[in-house]
């Protein structure tokens, strides 16, 4: 009997020292979770951000290129004046003496 005795406290003995080294692996677990948590709330307001950042950026980007087609438009209807014109004064002018086609 006393061997069944002792047996049975070395069991409760190694029973309290699992129960401990579970509680503390609980504590650990639950640390590290809200690390994790901490972590992710971080990372999430960061990737917002960037986000909100990378839409000001198209919406940049797309005010510049309506911009530069209004200019591209602008330009392409002055030259199409300036060629115009060009024409035009090139019809008025008379050739001198000795002036061909060619040049």
């Amino acid at each position: 009997m006393a061997f069944v005795a002792r047996q049975i406290d070395g069991l409760r003995k190694e029973d309290a020292f699992v129960q401990r080294d579970l509680t503390e692996l609980k504590e650990a677990t639950e640390a590290l979770r809200r690390d994790l948590d901490v972590s992710a709330s971080k990372f999430n307001e960061k990737l917002e951000a960037v986000q909100r950042n990378v839409e000001s950026l198209k919406n940049e980007l797309n005010e510049a290129n309506t911009e530069l087609e209004a200019k591209m438009e602008e330009l392409s209807s002055s030259r199409k004046q300036l060629s115009k014109q060009l024409d035009h004064l090139g019809d008025s002018v008379e050739p001198r003496k000795g002036w061909t086609a060619k040049g």
